[in-house]
């Protein structure tokens, strides 16, 4: 049995048709899903190597935090940076990103 991470950055695709469709194959694999949660991020367990691909649903950041800290030991210090993560919420820390989606020109037509 093994788990996946998944990472998933879009603004714009998120919202509605990305995290629906992940709420919907949770549910078809018979979890519940926090159909309050629509923000990202959106937190989900995947195991498969059983006769089907178990899904479970966390939720935000604090619902992963939580269930972090219910799933490993504090006592244990191989878990310590990880527990440590969830004490407070990050700092915000907004810096500028530019992308440039613009068709890239040659030489001859390139200002």
């Amino acid at each position: 049995m093994f788990a996946v991470s998944r990472y998933y950055f879009d603004t714009r695709g998120f919202r509605p048709d990305f995290l629906n469709s992940i709420k919907t194959e949770i549910k078809e694999s018979g979890a519940k899903v926090p159909e309050e949660h629509n923000t990202s991020p959106f937190v989900w367990l995947e195991t498969s190597g059983t006769s089907k691909k178990e899904m479970t649903a966390i939720g935000g950041r604090d619902n992963l935090c939580e269930w972090a800290q219910a799933k490993f030991e504090a006592s244990d210090s191989k878990n310590e940076a990880l527990l440590e993560l969830c004490k407070e919420e990050p700092p915000w820390n907004r810096k500028e990103i530019f992308f440039d989606n613009k068709t890239l020109g040659t030489a001859k037509t390139s200002d």
